[in-house]
């Protein structure tokens, strides 16, 4: 934002020094130079506030996440643009300023001068030329940039997920953690480490607050490490050996269930690959193991688990059908039976002064009750007849779920997974997961089995969407904004036209720096939009001074006096953008995604203003002027 925020000073006060230089009286030039101004600036004033006030209107974490950027924005640019219009014009017609420009400015000048005819001279090659590196440039970024929702980068903070058989005493679980957190520490560098402290009793992980319950046989290890910035091992170098040490443990066997996750201060809802199983039946379970094979077995996939969790032994009923026709049963009075012989049935009831008992037939609930009582019990057949259970159906003691989890309404098992972001990503991973879906659907006749995937990858197409509105609505509002400060579509367009440039500048720094579009990049795109249109606005407004005279010097010309206020304020916004990008004093990577957007997308969208907009500008000419004699010839 410091950069930012001297921009409408800089061109303010450019224009009253470049009065000056045209020996004006101070007080004249500061007059003259502000109004000369006013309305380019005012129009780059509403587009950059236009740029950022979509971001109000995104729903969910992420809105919250970036809802305090365009107030900071919208209230510091108002202010800045005041000071720029009513203070420092006041302060330039009182000061004594040195009306010869700088050396370099000079210099500067003239090799852009040089530069500026050539192009107009040969403005269709240069233009031309320009177009085929665009699309290149974009078909190459399109088909390798990866984008993640928000990356995993400087962790300092992970977290060991673990689950002892059912039914494990609380204190043989805490000898385990202990030898766990021994092994731990051993592994990682004594001067990196923090602190490991464990949970007993559950493993929730999330952050918002979401249970999955209590059980003495789990456990959450949390593994601090210091900050960052102070870490002489990579941090991605410890989630590795962290890994590794847990991999190693669940070969060993001791643990049901084992895995190892980061911890980021990303509002990430969910998992990197997360699969809802659907059905009434067990065979959710059956089709959620193929599952978790399948997943396991892709490349980047570092730990698979599901969300079942196995609670008190359960007695069920295997039926002989054959024997319960011919016994003149159904299954109906079967569960009926068994219901009354272990709730109960109320007989009858009676009414008391003080209270109404009531009388219910059931088995005798004594400690010494077996399994074989239940299976000696009768049930009384259409005929009148008593059939020993036995004789129709076997009982047969399985696990039980604790639990049964719903989702859209249906019995559900929720499938996840963990990847390594170095080897895949999270929309390939997630692909393979889809076909196999359908292949699986298609080869197993399992119609009452649904999925649905979701978690992290639902969560990166529904932000991705948004911020894709946000971008169009801002287009569209800047469009129209421009329209009525030049009294024309085409040149409206002409402005626009710099931001795919600047776009393009941004993929090209993102993929030979290595690092994947993420959520706050596409934010930092957003904003960039009105940085870029204020110089572009400048400079259309500067060519159309004059406009009787249109050729190739007069536009050079014109394009010249822009060329000090741009690099001047394009070198101010940089300057204020590189120490954040690269960690100069400090590093933040919540915010460097979005601060590296912005600080390639000005630089290239700079270059664009300065070289090929005054080209872009002379061929829109030509194009007006072919059109007109074209209609007055009709």
């Amino acid at each position: 934002m410091l950069g930012m925020l001297v921009d409408d000073s800089i061109v303010t006060g450019e224009v009253i020094q470049r009065f000056r230089e045209l020996g004006y009286a101070p007080r004249e030039a500061a007059i003259r130079g502000t109004m000369s101004v006013s309305s380019p600036i005012l129009v780059s004033l509403l587009t950059t506030m236009l740029a950022f006030a979509p971001l109000f209107f995104l729903s969910g974490v992420e809105g919250q996440y970036v809802a305090v950027f365009p107030v900071v924005v919208i209230i510091m640019l108002g202010t800045a643009f005041l000071q720029s219009k009513f203070i420092l014009p006041n302060h330039l017609a009182r000061a004594n300023l040195k009306i010869e420009p700088a050396a370099w400015i000079e210099k500067g000048s003239r090799l852009y001068d040089k530069a500026i005819r050539k192009l107009l001279a040969h403005r269709y090659t240069s233009f031309g030329y320009l177009s085929l590196a665009f699309i290149t440039i974009m078909f190459i970024c399109i088909s390798t940039l990866k984008f993640e929702l928000h990356p995993e980068t400087a962790i300092d903070t992970f977290q060991i997920q673990t689950e002892m058989p059912n039914g494990t005493p609380f204190d043989k679980n805490a000898e385990q953690i202990k030898i766990l957190q021994e092994r731990i520490r051993n592994a990682l560098p004594q001067e990196d480490l923090q602190s490991i402290t464990s949970r007993i009793g559950h493993h929730d992980r999330d952050i918002y607050g979401g249970s999955e319950g209590r059980n003495q046989a789990w456990a959450l290890t949390n593994v601090q490490m210091k900050p960052y910035n102070t870490m002489k091992m990579d941090p991605r170098d410890v989630m590795k050996v962290v890994r590794k040490t847990v991999d190693d443990i669940r070969q060993e066997g001791v643990f049901t269930q084992i895995s190892a996750h980061t911890v980021s201060g990303s509002p990430v809802l969910g998992k990197p690959i997360e699969v809802e199983v659907m059905s009434e039946g067990d065979e959710r379970f059956i089709v959620a193991e193929d599952l978790k094979e399948f997943i396991a077995s892709i490349s980047g996939v570092t730990d698979v688990w599901d969300s079942r969790v196995i609670g008190k032994d359960a007695l069920e009923l295997e039926f002989d059908h054959a024997k319960l026709a011919a016994y003149g049963l159904s299954v109906r009075q079967v569960a009926d039976a068994i219901r009354v012989a272990m709730d109960g049935l109320i007989m009858m009831d009676q009414q008391t002064a003080s209270e109404r008992i009531f009388y219910r037939l059931k088995l005798e609930n004594n400690e010494d009750n077996h399994i074989s009582d239940l299976k000696d019990q009768f049930i009384i057949n259409n005929q009148g007849k008593p059939v020993a259970l036995s004789s129709i159906a076997r009982l047969v003691l399985k696990p039980g779920d604790s639990d049964v989890k719903h989702f859209a309404g249906r019995r559900t098992v929720s499938v996840y997974g963990e990847i390594d972001r170095n080897v895949t990503d999270l929309k390939t991973v997630n692909a393979k997961v889809k076909s196999f879906i359908h292949d699986y659907k298609a080869k197993h006749n399992l119609p009452q089995v649904s999925f649905f995937q979701g978690g992290e990858i639902q969560q990166q197409d529904a932000s991705v969407g948004e911020v894709g509105i946000a971008f169009a609505t801002c287009l569209l509002l800047s469009f129209f904004v421009l329209v009525i400060l030049f009294n024309s579509y085409s040149q409206a367009l002409l402005v626009l036209a710099v931001i795919p440039f600047g776009i393009i500048g941004v993929f090209i720094s993102f993929l030979v720096q290595g690092f994947p579009l993420s959520f706050l990049s596409l934010i930092g795109v957003l904003g960039l939009v009105g940085v870029l249109i204020n110089n572009a606005v400048v400079m259309v407004h500067t060519l159309n001074t004059g406009k009787r005279e249109i050729n190739e010097d007069a536009i050079a010309r014109r394009a010249l006096t822009r060329f000090r206020p741009i690099i001047i304020t394009s070198f101010t916004t940089l300057v204020g953008l590189v120490p954040t990008a690269y960690g100069w004093g400090g590093y933040e990577p919540a915010v460097v995604p979005m601060v590296m957007a912005m600080l390639w997308g000005v630089f290239f969208g700079t270059t664009v203003t300065l070289f090929m907009l005054p080209v872009l500008y002379y061929i829109n000419q030509d194009v007006r002027i072919f059109l007109s004699q074209k209609i007055r010839g009709k």
